[in-house]
């Protein structure tokens, strides 16, 4: 009986090894709100908002539009500084527009890619100084 139970953890334990290799990192999801509405947004899955605020914090940083600071850290920290960024991008979205998974009537139709941007120059990211 001993023997079956330690080969039942054993099992239980590799393949719990076994998927966490499986699971794709937060950054090699594609995100693919970038053109949606908040009304979509709202109902999108948690790994599909982060991986696309995350491809909107990239492009800031590779395009040099953040303040030199915010540059500073994402450089510091690598992918745990954009990840860190992003959650605040999704943080800020789904404060500002979502309602559990359905969006607010006056937020329903505004696009992700300009709430996204303003939420930056309100979390005052971008600007060089």
């Amino acid at each position: 009986m001993k023997k079956l139970v330690l080969i039942i953890s054993s099992l239980l334990v590799l393949s719990a090894n076994i998927t966490n290799l499986q699971a794709k990192e937060w950054y090699e999801e594609k995100g693919t709100l970038h053109q949606s509405t908040m009304k979509e947004w709202c109902k999108a899955s948690d790994k599909n908002k982060l991986a696309t605020a995350g491809d909107f914090v990239s492009k800031g940083y590779i395009d040099k539009l953040f303040k030199p600071e915010i540059i500073q850290a994402i450089q510091e920290n690598k992918m745990d500084g954009i990840k860190f960024m992003a959650g605040e991008i999704v943080t800020a979205l789904d404060t500002a527009a979502c309602e559990g998974k359905k969006a607010t009537k006056a937020m329903s139709t505004t696009k992700v890619n300009d709430l996204v941007g303003m939420s930056m120059l309100l979390m005052n990211w971008v600007g060089k100084e």
